[in-house]
């Protein structure tokens, strides 16, 4: 089944950046540093950022940015905003029991093949996903939790 393709604004993501391989411990930093000094939040979801590059390793532990969406980069002096710009995202959901890459090959292939002609988008050279936990993410927990992975995408040029 094809990804849906949102739209959204420019997205800022105040929180904590780190080392991917450590999220659950970035996660727990961030809750419990927003929990002593919270702000307004645009949503209710949870956002993690997830880095990555094919030719260029990314910068060691600067691989995964966790928060939520904020109005502007001072919502929280203590914390990192990520800018991401306005842009399409192709949307695919994961069951998180079935592993949160259990729909990597899904979303290569479909780039790789898919009719609308898009292609990832990269941010400064970099590519990244958004993944979204919203009211679907029962805290991984249960067997019908999901998260929904957005790809950043741009429509190729047609020649």
């Amino acid at each position: 089944m094809p990804p849906a393709i949102i739209r959204r604004d420019l997205l800022r993501i105040t929180g904590l950046s780190g080392d991917g391989r450590h999220t659950g411990d970035l996660w727990h930093r961030f809750d419990k540093a927003w929990n002593d000094h919270p702000w307004s939040r645009v949503d209710e979801c949870g956002y993690e950022i997830r880095f990555y590059c094919k030719n260029r390793p990314v910068p060691a532990g600067r691989d995964v940015h966790v928060g939520f969406a904020s109005r502007d980069a001072g919502a929280a002096p203590e914390m990192e905003t990520v800018a991401l710009p306005a842009s399409e995202y192709a949307v695919f959901e994961v069951r998180v029991a079935e592993g949160y890459d259990s729909q990597n090959k899904a979303m290569d292939d479909w780039l790789a093949a898919n009719p609308q002609g898009y292609r990832a988008r990269l941010l400064d050279g970099v590519g990244y996903v958004v993944e979204c936990y919203g009211d679907k993410f029962k805290d991984g927990s249960q067997p019908d939790s999901r998260v929904d992975i957005w790809v950043p995408v741009i429509q190729a040029e047609k020649s």
